[in-house]
């Protein structure tokens, strides 16, 4: 099976996450500022710094 990255961000973007206090990430998109804290926390997962 490959790995769908798409679907995969999708999904991502659509679940509450406890890094966004429960909010979606997709929630966030809208706003510069909530794309760069969306990247932020991407960066953070990359990096293993994410919690």
């Amino acid at each position: 099976m490959d790995f769908d990255a798409l679907a995969w961000t999708t999904h991502w973007l659509d679940r509450p996450l406890p890094a966004l206090g429960g909010a979606r990430p997709a929630e966030y998109m809208a706003t510069s500022e909530g794309r760069a804290l969306v990247e932020t926390l991407v960066m953070r997962m990359q990096s293993g710094a994410y919690s």
